[in-house]
């Protein structure tokens, strides 16, 4: 059959006044795994990056798209909540051209809120609730051969009559080595070059874009502002290092491609295995730089990973960090990271000369205080010197955490269900602080504290590099 896969874009004001983050630049790779996946089915595939055609300037006509290729079957990813609205508006395109063609939708929003979605949003049939690989061909199968067995897909929403039927995700893949490398046969790589002159390359390798690599999935920990578990359950799964580093090897030589960027929510959980990366990259002479952009768990680092990583190509560094008062950080977030650990940290990173450094903070929860803020600006005046990039977020409420659970319980979210299923409320999903209000009133605090607290300790950290 024919498969059409859609990105959605992210919001007209983020598109239009050209603040895109360095994450708007990748390539779409959840669509590149499904379109794997389907093509060793047997399935014509065909990808429409619709948020990179804008960014690059080009025209895309979703229903001449859909009249030409003529689709059995459309996906659209709408990977943050931020894409939301722009999401909605090409299913509606889809179903205007043809309203026979079943679309599926994917991603975090959609798998947050499916019952409220489908409720409202007659022209989305399915949502995929998490990882899409196994379940793109179980409802395919189902669909176009015994609609009997929708009951049976584990993690979906659909339409039985009237009623809106909701099968919770309760199974993950277990092997990741098993799903084939992304197929970037389905884009045009050079669609993502973009001007990287001014990045911090060590090497002076050729960097054009970089392309991400995904070599785990999931989170142990229990942050109580993630709403990631939703997407890859709580038990953290992995790719064998060979594997891992067979894709990059792979894009190494056919793309002559030299930056990567794992986007692992917890890359560095087994010291084991990301010392066997790390390995496997030296042992093939890769020369190649790396960057992981979600921040790493400060726990899971000492300096034997970080002398392995960095050796390896390793040259930006994010770590989550979170706050300053070990009682929000521990006791309302539950990070379980002691002060210690950071500063310990921070210490020893000042070592590679070739290495910069993020660290990431999320202010703004209920219990926030003068107090509590004031610790976060100490540890930020304290670390400053070692810091290249600082990432200060307000505390989003995201359906399904257990701070939207609390904010609920004590009304201290002011939104319509409304906003909250279609998102309205958000930017895009943690890109975009610098536009953002704080979406949640401390006790203690009014929104001006937290928006002029911001303010003042991004003026610690000097950015030098983008």
């Amino acid at each position: 059959m024919k498969v059409l896969l859609l990105t959605s874009t992210a919001p007209e004001y983020i598109l239009n006044e050209k603040i895109l983050s360095r994450l708007d630049n990748l390539v779409p790779i959840g669509l590149l795994y499904l379109g794997a996946i389907l093509k060793r089915a047997g399935h014509t595939v065909k990808l429409i990056d619709v948020h990179n055609n804008f960014i690059i300037g080009r025209q895309v006509n979703l229903k001449n798209e859909v009249n030409f290729f003529k689709p059995d079957l459309v996906g659209v990813n709408c990977f943050v909540t931020g894409r939301f609205k722009s999401a909605i508006n090409i299913c509606n395109q889809v179903k205007e051209t043809n309203a026979n063609i079943p679309v599926v939708m994917g991603g975090i929003h959609s798998s947050m809120l499916p019952k409220e979605i489908m409720e409202e949003y007659k022209c989305i049939d399915y949502i995929c609730l998490g990882e899409g690989e196994k379940f793109i061909l179980d409802l395919m199968h189902a669909h176009f051969n015994d609609k009997s067995a929708l009951k049976d897909i584990d993690g979906i929403a659909y339409r039985e009559h009237d009623k809106i039927v909701i099968n919770p995700k309760t199974m993950f893949i277990q092997d990741l080595d098993e799903i084939p490398f992304p197929d970037y046969d389905l884009i045009d790589i050079h669609d993502y070059w973009f001007d990287t002159s001014k990045w911090f390359n060590p090497k002076k390798l050729p960097i054009n874009v970089s392309l991400p690599i995904i070599s785990s999935r999931s989170c142990p920990n229990k942050c109580t502002f993630c709403s990631n578990y939703l997407i890859q359950g709580r038990k953290w799964r992995a790719r064998s290092a060979k594997n891992v580093v067979d894709e990059i090897e792979f894009l190494y030589k056919k793309y002559n491609q030299h930056y990567f960027s794992f986007l692992d929510d917890n890359l560095t959980l087994s010291k084991k295995r990301i010392l066997d990366i790390c390995n496997e990259i030296l042992a093939r002479k890769l020369d190649i730089q790396f960057d992981t952009p979600n921040g790493l768990s400060i726990k899971t680092l000492d300096k034997e990973i970080l002398d392995s990583m960095t050796k390896a190509g390793l040259i930006r560094v994010s770590v989550a960090v979170e706050h300053g008062s070990e009682y929000m950080r521990n006791s309302v977030m539950k990070k379980n990271l002691s002060t210690k650990a950071i500063y310990d940290f921070f210490k020893y990173s000042k070592n590679y000369k070739n290495l910069t450094v993020k660290a990431f903070f999320v202010i703004g929860y209920p219990q926030e205080t003068r107090e509590t803020l004031q610790e976060t600006y100490d540890m930020i005046q304290k670390i400053s010197p070692y810091l290249d990039f600082l990432g200060m977020f307000f505390v989003s409420p995201f359906p399904g955490t257990e701070v939207f659970t609390y904010c609920q319980k004590h009304s201290l979210i002011n939104l319509s269900k409304e906003d909250i299923r279609d998102g309205n409320y958000y930017a895009v999903y943690t890109n975009y602080n610098d536009s953002d209000l704080p979406m949640i009133k401390p006790y203690e605090l009014t929104l001006e504290d937290l928006v002029n607290f911001r303010d003042k300790a991004k003026k610690l950290v000097r950015r030098r590099y983008k």
